[in-house]
């Protein structure tokens, strides 16, 4: 049921493949802290995403992300999920 409501919103997107429209957002930024939060979700696919949350607190809570930077990247991810 969430792989469904994922394709439905994100039909480019499939849980086979790690989300790498968040690399083309943090590659933008050209932030390393962002960069770092882009390869900590490539690092997890889709089906993982829970670990690529974790990682994403992690560095929210280390001052080293901004809640709404990080926030995108879930979106981006998995717009079901919230942060």
């Amino acid at each position: 049921m969430e792989e469904r409501r994922l394709k439905a919103s994100h039909p480019m997107i499939t849980l086979d493949q790690p989300p790498v429209v968040v690399v083309a957002v943090a590659l933008l930024s050209r932030r390393q802290k962002h960069v770092a939060a882009a390869v900590a979700l490539l690092s997890c696919r889709q089906k993982h995403v829970a670990t690529a949350l974790l990682v994403l607190r992690f560095l929210v809570n280390k001052h080293l992300l901004s809640k709404e930077f990080s926030r995108k990247k879930i979106y981006l991810c998995a717009p079901s999920l919230s942060f």
